[in-house]
C-alpha cells in the first residue's frame, strides 16, 4: 500500500513539472537574429544586409556630398564585447588621407514574426592623415573621429536563392562637378531610373529593368553571354556597353561609370 502510494506520488509530481515544462514552453518567445538593418541621421541614411540572396553582405551609404554602394569583402565586420563593428572605406585620397565609416551594431534578439526592433547607436566617421612615406612622417594623432547618434531598426528577411544567376549592377552619373575636380572631392552620383536592357548573343532585348534611387538593378538570367545596355533618350549621357557571363547560378556583379559630358 505504501510503495503504491509513493508511486502516484510521484507519477502526479512527474505530470506537473511536465504540465510546468509544457507551459514555460509555450510563453517562452523564440528569437531570431537580425539580417537586415537601417539607420537614419540628420541627411544622413545607411542599409546594411549581413547577407542577401547572393550570400553576400551589402550595404549603401548616402549623405548629400556622398553615396556610395559596398558589397562582400568591401565590408569588414569584427565582434567586439560592445557589439559588430562593421567599417567600409569611403574615400581614399593618395598621399593625402583615407576616411572610413564604422557602425556600432549592438547584439539584438528578435522575437519571430516582428517586424522590427527599434534601437539607436552611433557611428563613427575617421581620418586617417597618409603621406608618400607612411605615418612615419605625421606629427600628432593618425587618426581624426567624427562620432554621430543613428537611429536604427532590426529586422529579418529571408533571401530565396533563384534558379537561374543573378547580374547586380551599378550605375553611376560621373562626372557631376563642372571644372577641375580637387582632391578628395566627390564628384558622382547613383544613376536614378536608368532603364538598363540585357541583350543575348543573337542581340535580342531578353530583360528590361530600371535602376533604384541608388543606382542599382538585380535581374536574373540563364547562363549564357550578355550585354548590358543603357537605354539613354539622348546623346548624353553616355554609357559603356558592358560584355557579362553568366554563369549557370551564383552572382555576377557589374559596374558601369556614365559619362555626363560636363567639363
Amino acid at each position: 500500500m505504501k510503495n503504491r502510494l509513493i508511486t502516484i506520488c510521484l507519477l502526479g509530481i512527474l505530470a506537473l513539472l511536465g504540465q510546468g515544462i509544457a507551459f514555460g514552453a509555450e510563453f517562452m518567445p523564440p528569437y531570431e537574429q537580425p539580417n537586415l538593418y537601417e539607420f537614419v541621421a540628420r541627411k544622413l541614411e545607411v542599409t546594411y544586409s549581413s547577407s542577401s540572396f547572393s550570400g553576400e553582405p551589402l550595404l549603401s551609404y548616402r549623405s548629400p556630398k556622398l553615396t556610395r554602394s559596398f558589397r562582400g569583402d568591401q565590408i569588414r565586420v569584427v565582434s567586439t564585447e560592445i557589439g559588430h563593428l562593421v567599417t567600409v572605406t569611403l574615400e581614399q585620397v593618395p598621399d593625402l588621407k583615407t576616411v572610413t565609416f564604422t557602425l556600432l551594431i549592438p547584439g539584438i534578439n528578435l522575437p519571430a514574426g516582428d517586424k522590427g526592433v527599434a534601437f539607436k547607436t552611433e557611428a563613427i566617421t575617421t581620418t586617417h592623415p597618409t603621406t608618400i612615406a607612411g605615418t612615419d612622417l605625421i606629427q600628432g594623432p593618425l587618426q581624426t573621429y567624427l562620432s554621430r547618434t543613428l537611429w536604427g531598426k532590426a529586422s529579418r528577411v529571408v533571401f530565396l536563392q533563384p534558379d537561374r544567376a543573378v547580374v547586380i549592377g551599378e550605375v553611376t552619373l560621373s562626372p557631376t562637378c563642372p571644372g577641375p575636380q580637387r582632391p578628395g572631392q566627390i564628384c558622382e552620383q547613383p544613376f536614378a531610373g536608368a532603364v538598363v536592357q540585357i541583350v543575348d548573343s543573337s542581340g535580342m532585348v531578353v530583360e528590361t529593368v530600371k535602376t533604384n534611387e541608388k543606382g542599382l538593378f538585380e535581374v536574373s538570367l540563364d547562363a549564357g553571354e550578355y550585354t548590358v545596355h543603357i537605354d539613354s533618350p539622348g546623346i548624353l549621357p553616355s554609357c559603356p556597353d558592358t560584355a557579362v557571363r553568366v554563369p549557370e547560378k551564383g552572382s555576377v556583379l557589374v559596374d558601369i561609370v556614365c559619362d555626363t559630358g560636363i567639363r
